[in-house]
C-alpha cells in the first residue's frame, strides 16, 4: 500500500485531549484545550580552541509543556495530588505531601486547510507547577486553567511522538490507551 506524503501540517485547532495516568489501562478526558505550547530544553556539548568554539552539538533533555484550557476535575486532582485519604467523602486536600501522578498526553490536531488530521504524544509527564486557582467574579469568559508539565523520555528514550492520518485503528489506541510499544516496526 503506497504511502501518501504530507509535506505542509498547519494545525488550526487541537482536540480530544486524554491522559494515561500510570498504572491504568484507559485514558481520561482532559477537557477542552485553548492553546498548547511545546518547548525542548537542550544540552549543548562545545569544542573549543583557542577560546574559539569550533564544533557544537545539541541534544535534548525534557520537554516543557504549556497547557491552557478548562480542565477535568479528575484529571486535575491525581495531576496535582489532590488526595481525600483520611477526609469525609467529597472533601480533598492539598498540602505538603501532594505528588502528581505521572501520566501520558495525547491530543488531535486537525489542519482544516488539508483536511488532515495529527495524532500528538507526549508519553512520560508530571506535572512541572503546582495547583493554581483562579475565580474572577462577574467575568463574561469562564477564566481559562493553566499547567505547566514536562515531558521525559519514555522507555524509548522518546519525548514526543506524532503521526498523522493514522489507520482507525491505530487512532483509536492511541487516543484511549496509548502505549509507545504500540508503535514500534515488529521486526519478523
Amino acid at each position: 500500500m503506497p504511502t501518501t506524503i504530507i509535506d505542509v501540517f498547519d494545525a488550526v485547532e487541537i482536540k480530544n485531549a486524554s491522559v494515561l495516568f500510570k498504572g491504568e489501562s484507559v485514558t481520561s478526558p482532559f477537557g477542552c484545550i485553548g492553546k498548547l505550547d511545546a518547548e525542548t530544553e537542550i544540552k549543548s556539548i562545545a569544542k573549543i580552541c583557542g577560546g574559539v568554539t569550533k564544533k557544537k552539538k545539541s541534544k535534548p533533555t525534557q520537554v516543557t509543556v504549556k497547557i491552557s484550557g478548562h480542565m477535568e476535575l479528575k484529571v486535575a486532582r491525581k495531576i496535582f495530588g489532590l488526595k481525600n485519604e483520611g477526609l469525609i467523602d467529597d472533601v480533598y486536600s492539598y498540602g505538603v505531601e501532594s505528588v502528581g501522578e505521572d501520566f501520558s498526553f495525547v491530543a488531535e490536531e486537525y489542519d482544516t486547510f488539508e483536511d488532515n488530521n495529527r495524532l500528538i504524544a507526549f508519553p512520560n509527564c508530571s506535572a512541572a507547577t503546582g495547583f493554581v486557582k483562579s475565580i474572577e467574579n462577574g467575568a463574561d469568559e469562564l477564566a481559562e486553567f493553566e499547567v505547566e508539565i514536562t515531558a521525559l523520555p519514555d522507555a524509548y528514550g522518546e519525548f514526543y511522538y506524532e503521526g498523522i492520518n493514522l489507520p482507525a485503528d491505530v487512532q483509536t489506541k492511541w487516543l484511549t490507551k496509548l502505549d509507545p510499544a504500540d508503535l514500534r516496526k515488529v521486526t519478523q
